[in-house]
Parts: C-alpha cells; sequence; structure tokens
C-alpha cells in the first residue's frame, strides 16, 4: 500500500475535521497539506505547515475543498485542473452558474453523505423495484440553524440540501415543479422524478431538535435522530432494524469511501462500487437548489 498525501483546502470546522481523519489513518503516511488563507504559519502542532493552494494541489496526490461556498467557483477551476481525485464538501457552490461549466478529469466525490449511512442505502435498495407503480415519498429534516457558524456556511436551502441529494439518488433524476419558503428558514420543495415518482422534500431550520428521515406511502420509511446516534430503516412489511449511527460514523465512512477511490486512481483505476454522490449528481442537486429558488421567488 502505497503512502499517499492529502491537500486539505480550508480549515474551518469541517477542514479540521477531514484532517484529524487523515492522520488517524495509516493511508496518508505522506502527510497532509492544509491550504487556508486565513492561517498565516503553522497549523496545529503536528497538523503540519500552511502551503499556499497552488503547492498543495500540485504535491498532493488527492484533494479536499472545505472552504466556503461563496470561495469555491474561485478556487474549483484550479483544483480540478490537476486531474486528481477531489472531495468536495457540500453545496459544490452558490449556484450551478458558478460551475456547471466545468469538467472534472479525475473522479469527484461530492459530501452528501446521507449515502453513507448504512439506512439509507437500505431504504435506497428496498424502493428499486416499485418503481413501477408510482409512489410518494418524503423527505424531511429538522435543525437548529442558530448553532451554525454564519461565515462558513451557505444558506438554509443549501445547507440541507442533503435531502435533496437523497431524493435524487433513491428516485432518480427529477425537476423540480413547486417550492414555497418562509422565512428562509423553511423550504417546501416539490419533486417530479422521470420514473414517476413525486416527492416532497420538507426543510425546518427554526427546530430546537436534529432528526431527518423519509417516508414513502408504501410503508417503508428511515430515520435518524443525530444526537442520540440512533437510526432506523422499516420496510414496507413493518420490521424495523435500528442501527448506532453518530454524525462523526458518517463522515468517517464518507472519508474512507475517498480514501478507496484515491487509492484505486492511484492504481489506475477506478473504484465506482462506493456510494458515491458525483461531481454530476452534486450539479444535479445544486440545480434543483437554483430551481426552487427561483420557483419560490416567483410565487411570492
Amino acid at each position: 500500500m502505497k503512502p499517499m498525501r492529502l491537500a486539505v483546502i480550508g480549515y474551518g470546522s469541517m477542514g479540521k475535521r477531514y484532517v484529524a481523519m487523515a492522520h488517524a489513518s495509516k493511508r496518508w503516511l505522506d502527510g497532509v497539506l492544509v491550504s487556508d488563507p486565513a492561517l498565516e504559519v503553522d497549523i496545529e502542532r503536528g497538523f503540519g505547515l500552511h502551503y499556499s493552494l497552488a503547492d498543495a494541489i500540485r504535491l498532493a496526490d488527492a484533494i479536499v475543498v472545505a472552504a466556503p461556498a461563496s470561495t469555491r467557483a474561485q478556487m474549483l477551476p484550479q483544483v480540478l485542473a490537476e486531474g486528481k481525485p477531489v472531495l468536495i464538501e457540500k453545496p459544490l457552490a452558490l449556484s450551478a452558474d458558478e460551475v456547471g461549466h466545468l469538467t472534472p478529469t479525475a473522479p469527484v466525490l461530492v459530501g452528501y453523505n446521507l449515502r453513507s449511512l448504512g439506512p439509507y442505502r437500505q431504504f435506497r435498495q428496498a424502493l428499486i423495484p416499485e418503481f413501477l407503480n408510482p409512489l410518494r415519498a418524503t423527505f424531511r429534516i429538522e435543525c437548529d440553524a442558530s448553532t451554525w457558524p454564519g461565515r462558513t456556511y451557505a444558506d438554509a436551502l443549501s445547507e440541507c440540501s442533503h435531502e435533496i441529494d437523497a431524493a435524487l439518488w433513491a428516485l432518480g433524476p427529477a425537476d423540480v415543479t413547486a417550492a414555497a419558503s418562509r422565512r428562509s428558514t423553511q423550504w417546501t420543495i416539490t419533486l417530479q422524478h422521470k420514473t414517476g415518482v413525486v416527492s416532497r422534500i420538507e426543510i425546518d431550520t427554526s427546530a430546537t431538535a436534529y432528526a431527518r428521515g423519509a417516508t414513502v406511502d408504501n410503508g417503508t420509511s428511515v430515520s435518524w435522530d443525530a444526537p442520540n446516534g440512533l437510526a432506523t430503516f422499516t420496510s414496507r412489511d413493518g420490521v424495523t432494524r435500528s442501527f448506532a449511527w453518530t454524525p462523526e460514523m458518517t463522515y468517517r465512512r464518507q472519508f474512507a469511501h475517498f480514501t478507496d477511490l484515491a487509492e484505486s486512481f492511484g492504481r489506475g483505476f477506478h473504484d465506482y462500487v462506493t456510494p458515491r454522490c458525483s461531481w454530476e449528481d452534486g450539479l444535479a442537486t445544486l440545480r434543483a437548489c437554483d430551481a426552487a429558488r427561483t420557483i419560490a421567488l416567483t410565487n411570492r
């Protein structure tokens, strides 16, 4: 197993998380290169030195982009031009217009990590045979946006676009047919999937809880109580399975998928077995967000 070197662009809360996970993995033995304009000298002890963006991506075998979404439109052309595997935190940018013209030449993983959560994978697998009979599904999230560090986050719709990605991943491509927003903290979005399924996205970032999940009118459902580290999957016959699952486990699994992807790419082949949100998938979710904003604004 050849040691690899990782570049982490952005050293906010997510950047620090990725740096810590890389140092805990034996596959990144060649080091972690951190680049963040806000840093001037050494990072924390043992985490290496600060590198310029150009040096970090040139010297690395793979790249993580964890900088604020508002800065990515400027840096992604340079990052993608290196032809190395890239993990980009969601959303890709503030709008699809900013990055839709870019074409990666190496595999990209976008940080929609519900795909890495076991119960959501079971939920998706259970729905695939049902496409012959059009369904209605609801994907929902409740969270407290007041705890977000505002300067590093995009808006509520972008930050909670995990649910849009999960719907597109589970039910196939779709068009946004309706959208409404209340105080920009609550969203209701309707997707008409090419498979005939209609899904509803419900976002509430003014809640005091942190819960997310999805239900289908045939009885299949998934839920995740993140603070208590518990996820459940219920099949259409009413059998429920529970899983111990914390947010940290989801981040670790997603990073492990990216590590496998980078390692396989370094050996000359691509690992497409893992539940990867590709560049095209991330762009589809961003376009759905753009459409939802346009429709909601038009209906005001």
